[in-house]
């Protein structure tokens, strides 16, 4: 698998979208079936047996010596056998309830993330638990309760209660027993036993959490800001592109009110020289100043990317503003000099860390509608935006900056149709986990 698609699978995965992954991992697998490592991590992000149990047997079919996948199918097998079976002779609500204690156990790590990093490192996983020792032990208990029940009544621990003249006794309704999933074994009594609380069992186990439903469509009004935000944004042509990211942003936030610093070819090093920005920064009260670095240099130079971005935040912070770095994108001309999603994404992420700034990671939502619309030209070989890609920029900074999904945004973006802003709108809020 690229480094790309694995970097944003990854990431899906750690936010926990495994729907959003097994979406783009199957059209991944579409282009390159016999990629091991993608159907492996498609058993990771699968959220049915039978589509686990489909990427095991494909990456077997591929690999058939990858003895972990082997034993993570046999486990699946074996598991997926109990959901089906159930426990004998039980209410439809314990059947109910121990499926779905066995099928959580094919989201735990005995199968999840663990068994496929696990597969994909050709090393064997650890068996995961029976579920059948848990459930003998409920049925033991269950009938120790009733044999204690019987002895309680039959010697007369409970005194008779008589009913009050003139009052009508009504029996109150026992409450259904509820089946915990383990139970601590029960310390024997020295002396004559005490009541023993009942259990109590749920009458309907409650449904699953329904699925994200589909992307908003553009409505006709956007949503308004608290407050004006002053956002100044310092650059290079991938900042002036396409009328500027600057524009677009305000055309997002219409309270907004931004300005650029943007020069051809230049770096956070030539700006810092230069004098003008870290000026206009002193004394343009502004709320955020976004950092756009020379599109190469987060990678090839990366300790000037680290020392620049420095300089100007200590400006930033002791004007009051807040620092946001513009990861830029894969640039097809300079990936054989290492400047890929990956490494971009390394190095802004470290950065960022290291200045406690926020990251707009523009970068992972090219590579995510790459994958999805390859039919979209988000930019050139050189790495400069087309009018779509200066639009996704700009939702991720939105995003970032007020806190807001851009989904729904009415402003559609100068130059991109109502369709594909829609389309970049879901992309940069599914990149960013709105």
């Amino acid at each position: 698998m690229d480094a790309s698609t694995h970097l944003v699978v990854q990431k899906l995965i750690a936010q926990g979208n495994e729907g959003e992954a097994e979406r783009i991992l199957i059209t991944y697998l579409n282009r390159a079936p016999n990629d091991v490592n993608a159907w492996l991590f498609l058993f990771e992000a699968s959220s049915t047996l039978e589509q686990k149990k489909r990427s095991l047997e494909n990456a077997l079919r591929i690999d058939p010596k990858n003895l972990a996948a082997r034993r993570a199918l046999e486990l699946l097998l074996s598991t997926s056998a109990v959901v089906r079976e159930g426990i004998p002779r039980e209410t439809n609500s314990n059947q109910s309830q121990s499926a779905d204690l066995n099928a959580s156990r094919l989201k735990s790590p005995s199968l999840g993330p663990d068994v496929a990093k696990k597969a994909r490192s050709g090393s064997k996983p650890q068996p995961a638990a029976s579920p059948f020792l848990s459930n003998a032990f409920i049925g033991i208990l269950l009938g120790i309760l009733l044999v204690v029940g019987a002895v309680i009544i039959a010697t007369g621990l409970f005194p008779s209660r008589k009913p009050v003249a003139g009052i009508v006794s009504t029996p109150s309704p026992i409450p259904s027993l509820v089946l915990p999933t383990s139970i601590p074994s029960p310390a024997l009594p020295a002396s004559a036993p005490s009541p023993i609380p009942l259990l109590v069992l749920p009458t309907s186990i409650p449904s699953p959490a329904p699925s994200p439903s589909a992307p908003t469509p553009i409505s006709q009004q956007a949503p308004t800001e608290a407050g004006p935000t002053r956002i100044l944004f310092i650059g290079n042509s991938f900042t002036y592109y396409n009328g500027g990211i600057d524009k677009e942003v305000q055309g997002l936030a219409p309270s907004s009110q931004t300005s650029s610093i943007a020069v051809g070819g230049y770096t956070l090093e030539d700006h810092w020289n230069n004098g003008a920005a870290a000026r206009s920064i002193r004394e343009g009260s502004w709320t955020f100043v976004v950092l756009q670095e020379q599109s190469q240099r987060p990678v090839i130079d990366p300790q000037d990317f680290s020392k620049f971005s420095g300089e100007f935040d200590g400006v930033i912070r002791a004007s009051g503003a807040k620092t946001v770095l513009l990861m830029t994108w894969e640039r097809p001309d300079s990936v054989a000099m290492g400047v890929t999603t990956a490494n971009l994404a390394s190095a802004y992420d470290a950065v960022g860390a290291q200045l406690g700034a926020e990251v707009a990671p523009a970068g992972l939502a090219f590579a995510r509608s790459l994958l999805e619309r390859p039919d979209m030209t988000l930019n050139s070989q050189d790495g400069h935006p087309t009018a779509d890609g200066t639009y996704l920029a700009a939702c991720m900074l939105y995003g970032i900056m007020f806190r807001q999904t851009p989904v729904g945004n009415g402003y559609a973006g100068a130059g991109v149709n109502s369709v594909d802003a829609a389309y970049l709108q879901r992309v940069a809020a599914e990149t960013l986990g709105f």
